[in-house]
């Protein structure tokens, strides 16, 4: 049978052809349903095949991210989107429901600002629905018709300068771990997720200088790097996890107005690396920008001097800029031990 907008008959996949005129026109002709249907689109007309629309929404495409042939990186991350779409889609909901529920979930995102999530949401969907219904579907197409939402722009990371770092390690807002977790990163440079050693990223202090190590795959950037230890007493690892560390941004906030965030002290690193007239070839690999190993950079023989030469025009422009007079509880983050 050819059904008809709306008609389903059988649980094979029917033809929807739109208006019943259509429908007639095409019979009279004795064309069978593939036929027919294709015969329609070579039309310029919009036709969908429509299959079986009762399974359940978040089983469903969890079940076919388990059993892709995708690596286990990206199953996580397709599964932490679809997950938490399910906030908002009951363990009964079917396919049937998919664009209602999803044309929900982009509202809540938009309101929220996450527009990328819910992007990423739905091109996991697409893929789903184009693997398990295929690309000419009535459901692959309707999600197809819901817009994407516009990419939000893109804050400029400029970095802090050093008073302002003062500025919110000398308040009590804050555990004092939280502002030796500050200085640490704007003295490293390490990512987010490099410092917080999420993703397999691991690492540890050397002589003069601290080596990352990370699991091929994990993250945006896969190799490994040395970077910079020009404060070897202050850059200390994590006392919290990332969650509860964001949370206590968030308190200190208020005291300036550039976004505090990791990224933010991880490029005030960059800044003040310029600042010491240290190579921007340098720069570049000690932020992970290029996968440059010290051999690639300096003569092997020479990479501690190097590193040892940097921290020192780094530690030198950092003790001259910092103001006269310190808050006490900041002034220790300007302690250097020599030879540690």
């Amino acid at each position: 049978d050819i059904g008809v907008t709306g008609v389903q008959t059988c649980a094979l996949p029917i033809y929807n052809l739109g208006r019943a005129e259509n429908l007639q026109l095409i019979k009279d002709r004795g064309l069978s349903p593939i036929k027919a249907f294709e015969q329609y689109k070579k039309q310029g007309n919009r036709a969908y095949i429509t299959g079986n629309l009762d399974t359940p929404i978040i089983s469903s495409i969890l079940s076919w991210i388990d059993a892709s042939k995708l690596n286990e990186s990206t199953k996580k991350s397709y599964k932490g989107q679809i997950q938490s779409f399910g906030k908002i889609v009951k363990k009964t909901d079917t396919l049937s429901v998919l664009v209602p529920r999803l044309n929900q979930y982009r509202n809540i995102k938009e309101n929220a600002g996450q527009h990328s999530t819910f992007n990423h949401t739905k091109a996991v969907i697409q893929s789903y629905l184009k693997k398990s219904y295929k690309r000419s579907s009535d459901i692959y197409q309707q999600v197809l018709d819901i817009e994407i939402l516009p990419k939000k722009e893109r804050i400029d990371r400029v970095g802090l300068e050093i008073d302002q770092v003062i500025t919110i390690t000398s308040t009590d807002l804050v555990p004092p771990y939280v502002n030796d977790m500050i200085w640490s990163i704007c003295y490293s440079g390490l990512r987010k997720y490099e410092y917080f050693e999420e993703w397999g990223a691991v690492w540890k202090k050397h002589a003069h200088h601290i080596y990352l190590t990370k699991i091929p795959g994990k993250g945006n950037k896969g190799y490994d790097r040395p970077t910079l230890l020009p404060f070897p007493d202050i850059t200390t690892k994590p006392r919290i996890q990332y969650r509860q560390f964001r949370r206590y941004l968030k308190l200190l906030q208020p005291l300036i107005k550039v976004p505090l965030d990791p990224y933010s002290f991880r490029y005030t690193f960059k800044r003040w690396c310029r600042y010491s007239l240290i190579p921007e070839i340098s720069i570049d690999a000690y932020m992970g920008h290029v996968p440059l190993k010290p051999k690639e950079l300096y003569d092997k023989y020479q990479v501690d001097k190097f590193f040892e030469e940097h921290n020192r025009m780094f530690r030198e422009w950092v003790l001259k800029h910092r103001p006269i007079k310190v808050n006490p509880m900041a002034d220790k983050f300007f302690t250097f031990t020599k030879g540690k």
